[in-house]
């Protein structure tokens, strides 16, 4: 048979008769439907919640880490490379020269003598 011959033969979907099923069911069981689709609806709205708050606590954190940074406004302090003994290192998109750099923020370096000398050794 040709390819034509098969395709006339099989009917076209729209010429299909369709068949309706009815469900029927009793109040108790559709009270518990909706009651488990309300629990469903609660709890993605609750994982939904805390995503939010995490997000918000990540932005928050992030926002507090670039503000503790005292640098000039040339600087855009982006992410915390590392941490050791002196203090902490940075990175920062320099705005002038469009180029990233990296900033060391040394607390308390002069609060010792013995430091400040050792210190002043190491990056001189």
């Amino acid at each position: 048979a040709s390819p034509q011959t098969k395709a006339a033969a099989r009917p076209h979907l729209s010429a299909m008769p369709m068949h309706k099923k009815s469900v029927s069911i009793n109040e108790e069981d559709a009270r518990k439907v909706e009651e488990k689709f309300q629990k469903n609806v609660s709890k993605v709205a609750d994982k939904a919640a805390q995503e939010a708050a995490a997000a918000q606590k990540k932005k928050d954190k992030e926002t507090k880490f670039k503000e503790s940074w005292k640098v000039p406004p040339r600087y855009e302090v982006r992410e915390l490379l590392g941490s050791g003994a002196y203090g902490n290192v940075c990175e920062a998109k320099d705005r002038e020269k469009k180029r990233r750099v990296a900033i060391k923020q040394c607390k308390h370096l002069l609060d010792d003598l013995i430091d400040a000398k050792r210190i002043l050794r190491e990056i001189s």
